[in-house]
């Protein structure tokens, strides 16, 4: 299984509708089922882009490669 859980995305905007800013969040958790509720509810609000990490490594590696506007982190993760 990979490490990581790569992007998660809302659906592409319309043809023909206006830009809007997209929010960045990382979420690094090591149990996957919290991780993967932390998501869903970012992925109710429109405009939110969510990545999510396993462990404090591939964090660590994706912070330093991409621009984050939101890190949630779960403290125990980062041993």
């Amino acid at each position: 299984m990979p490490r990581t859980c790569g992007g998660w995305n809302r659906p592409a905007l319309p043809a023909g509708a206006a830009p809007r800013t997209i929010i960045r969040i990382l979420v690094v958790d090591d149990a996957i089922a919290a991780m993967t509720r932390v998501r869903d509810l970012l992925l109710l609000e429109p405009d939110v882009h969510v990545h999510g990490s396993r462990d404090a490594a591939e964090a660590t590696e994706l912070i330093e490669s991409a621009s984050f506007d939101v890190i949630l982190v779960d403290i125990d993760t980062w041993d």
